[in-house]
Parts: structure tokens; C-alpha cells; sequence
């Protein structure tokens, strides 16, 4: 009976070697980045102009989750913090949809933000990790770009729920989601472009959103400088004579 579960369990076991295999190779930043890039330019304006419903940007925003927790499989006690927080933060998503109140946006958009920092945490470390610059991790560096405008796209989300009327926001349709419209002001702070058609009213809104400002300049500042002494690094140590 215990050798027949074995077979049984088999090639589950393969498909999950397998793909953990896949997501410890460097290309998995590379899509990890292009989930990202549908979430946020393709599903996002679809939602906010009510093309789609909101739930497939839930559903977008899972895969993503889920993608970031394949990503870091190899280890296996932060797998298991991360795959425990993604799936507290989907349940509650989804419950939140299902049984709509303001504790329970509050609670979803909590667990929504710690899960995107994680996120954002583990794949920085994966990209400036020892080893030669790649394109791959060129990719990374912009998924953990991206992961900082979603982050305070849902902090803004959150100071909103707990404080209504923090933004100044254009009147929008009550059955059209608001959360793209956080993500849009998030992405125009974090590039300091600040078209105005958004602005934060409340303290705190204010502050978050002088800080994504800050953190939208020092970040590529930051990144190109560690990425060329990473690589400058790594040619000087593949050029040196090799003791005999």
C-alpha cells in the first residue's frame, strides 16, 4: 500500500522538482518581471476602465503572488513563511470580495502589503546575489522597481480604507475597482512625474507619498551603482591570474 502511494505520488513529485528546478535558474526573474508587466499595464487598465472585472486582477495578482513563492522554493524554511503569507493574503482577498465590510479591505490590503514586501525582499537578494551580471538580472532589478510601485499602490489603498477622503481622486463608478487608480498615482509618485489629478490630503498620505518620491530617486541611482561594481567585480576576478 505504501509502494502504491509512492507510484501515486510519483510524478507529482516530478512536476514540483521540475518546476522548483525552473524557478531556481536566473530566468526565472526574467518571468516573475514579464507577470509584473501584464499585471500592471495590461489587466490593470483593462480593470480600471471596466473592461474586466476586478476579480481577474485578483486573479492576475495571485499568479503573481504564487510566481514569487515558486521563485524562492529552493529554500525551504523561507518558502514556507512566504507560501503561508501569500496564502493568507489571497483567502482574504477573496473574502473580502465575497463578504465586503471595512475591517475585512483593511485586513486584505494588510496582509496584501506584507506579502508584496516579502516579495520584494527575496527577489532584491536574488538579483544582487554573487555571480556575473546578466540580463536576467537586469530583469530582476526592474521586478523589484515595479514591486515598490505596487507596494504603495496598496499602503495608499490601506491609509485610504482606514482614513476616507485621504486623496483628492477623481469621481469614478462605484462598480469599477479603485485599487488601478492607487496604482497609477503610485508609478506617476514613484517617477515624480506628479500629474496632479490625484493628491494626497491626510498626513500620512502625504508622507507615504514623500517617501515613494524619495525612494523613486535614490532607487536607479542606487541600482546602477551596485550593478556596475558587481560587474566590474566580476571581470577583475575572471581576469586575475589564478594562484598556481
Amino acid at each position: 500500500m505504501t509502494r502504491g502511494a509512492g507510484r501515486r505520488l510519483g510524478p507529482f513529485r516530478q512536476v514540483l522538482a521540475r518546476l522548483t528546478d525552473f524557478w531556481n535558474q536566473e530566468h526565472a526573474l526574467s518571468v516573475f518581471c514579464v507577470f509584473l508587466v501584464l499585471v500592471i499595464f495590461v489587466v490593470n487598465p483593462l480593470v480600471a476602465a471596466g473592461f474586466l472585472g476586478k476579480y481577474l486582477l485578483h486573479g492576475f495578482g495571485s499568479l503573481v503572488l504564487v510566481s514569487g513563492v515558486m521563485a524562492i522554493a529552493h529554500k525551504q524554511r523561507l518558502a514556507f513563511v512566504a507560501a503561508a503569507v501569500v496564502c493568507i493574503s489571497i483567502v482574504s482577498r477573496w473574502l473580502t470580495d465575497a463578504f465586503p465590510s471595512p475591517g475585512m479591505s483593511i485586513w486584505s490590503e494588510t496582509w496584501s502589503l506584507a506579502t508584496i514586501l516579502l516579495l520584494t525582499g527575496v527577489v532584491l537578494a536574488h538579483t544582487f546575489k554573487s555571480g556575473a551580471i546578466n540580463f536576467h538580472r537586469i530583469q530582476g532589478s526592474v521586478a523589484v522597481y515595479l514591486l515598490l510601485g505596487i507596494a504603495w499602490s496598496h499602503a495608499y489603498f490601506l491609509v485610504s480604507q482606514a482614513h476616507p477622503g485621504a486623496f483628492n481622486m477623481p469621481a469614478v463608478s462605484t462598480d469599477v475597482d479603485e485599487m488601478p487608480q492607487f496604482v497609477y498615482y503610485s508609478f506617476v509618485t514613484l517617477t515624480t512625474v506628479g500629474y496632479g489629478d490625484i493628491t494626497p490630503v491626510h498626513p500620512f498620505a502625504r508622507s507615504l507619498a514623500t517617501l515613494e518620491a524619495l525612494v523613486g530617486q535614490l532607487y536607479p541611482a542606487i541600482l546602477i551603482a551596485r550593478l556596475v561594481s558587481m560587474e566590474i567585480q566580476g571581470r577583475m576576478e575572471r581576469q586575475s591570474p589564478k594562484a598556481p
